[in-house]
């Protein structure tokens, strides 16, 4: 995960550092990551700062500002995403997921 500012305050530094880690845990869910991988690692370190900037137009009254960060952010997640793998970022969520068996004792 990127370092974060330290010119921020430790509190807002704080809440930065948890809703990043709670954006990349939904993210490992939303796409059934229940294992650790090298390429998992590297696509959800490169997608925190998507989650940071997230984080910080949550807090912002410039909305057309914030909205800026965040499309930067997510371009250029999803430029070096297709550069890497050679398909979109997005098409990750077209892979079905198997349906796990329950079984009952």
């Amino acid at each position: 995960m990127p370092q974060m500012e330290d010119d921020s305050d430790p509190a807002e530094r704080s809440a930065e550092e948890i809703a990043v880690a709670r954006a990349l845990a939904l993210l490992r869910v939303r796409l059934g990551w229940s294992s650790d991988s090298e390429t998992r690692d590297a696509t959800l370190a490169r997608f925190a700062p998507v989650a940071i900037a997230l984080h910080r137009a949550s807090g912002s009254a410039e909305m057309p500002d914030a909205m800026s960060g965040i499309d930067d952010a997510l371009g250029r997640f999803e430029t070096w995403y297709e550069e890497t793998h050679g398909v979109s970022f997005w098409m990750l969520f077209e892979i079905p997921m198997q349906d796990t068996p329950r079984v009952d004792f």
